[in-house]
């Protein structure tokens, strides 16, 4: 049976939403912690783009956070670009990215019971910003972006450098930084399973 988790309805779908909510202090303090990661990791610079430039767009993503039960832990603000608008052979051009199989996955948890292994479970936050961008790519500056930033220079684009969530070429740009850090680490990937590591 597949199951679909209905949308909140307190969850903004725009920016202007977001504004018009009662809770726009929390949704504001979201953006603002999303936007400082992606700053802090030089995802993009202030440019002046070359004439005929092809300007991606992008657009806040609003999400509440719950725990298992269903009570509220967070709220989440992402800053997404419309990779739709890209072109193939232009502005990406690989994107594969392997997953995991579900055979390594027994196996590892049947090693693991068998053995009496410990087991630990880590999460990279904003794992897509880390990777860096081979292909030349600008985005329009988010009208919002002078809501947080009011000193930020006005009449530019921006110049991505680093991978944004919403970019076609996004996961095979992390997968490939997180393969080579593993490997430097002396790890190997599996034959069988690029996505399984072993040291």
């Amino acid at each position: 049976a597949l199951v679909a988790a209905a949308p909140d309805p307190d969850e903004p779908r725009s920016v202007s939403e977001a504004m018009a909510s009662p809770e726009w202090p929390h949704w504001k303090d979201a953006m603002e912690k999303e936007l400082q990661g992606i700053e802090d990791k030089g995802t993009f610079s202030h440019v002046s783009p070359p004439p005929g430039a092809r300007l991606l767009t992008a657009k806040w993503v609003f999400a509440k956070k719950r725990d298992a039960s269903g009570a509220l832990q967070r709220y989440k603000a992402r800053l997404v670009i419309r990779g739709f608008q890209q072109r193939e052979g232009i502005d990406y051009k690989n994107v594969f990215a392997p997953t995991s199989t579900y055979t390594a996955w027994r196996l590892l948890m049947a090693l693991g019971a068998g053995n009496n292994w410990p087991g630990y479970q880590l999460d990279v936050e904003t794992a897509f910003l880390y990777g860096s961008l081979e292909e030349e790519l600008y985005m329009a500056t988010p009208a919002s972006y002078y809501d947080l930033r009011p000193s930020a220079p006005r009449g530019t684009a921006l110049r991505l450098h680093k991978s944004l969530y919403g970019l076609r070429q996004a996961p095979h740009v992390w997968n490939k930084l997180i393969s080579a850090w593993l490997v430097k680490q002396g790890f190997t990937a599996s034959h069988q399973d690029p996505c399984l590591f072993i040291r």
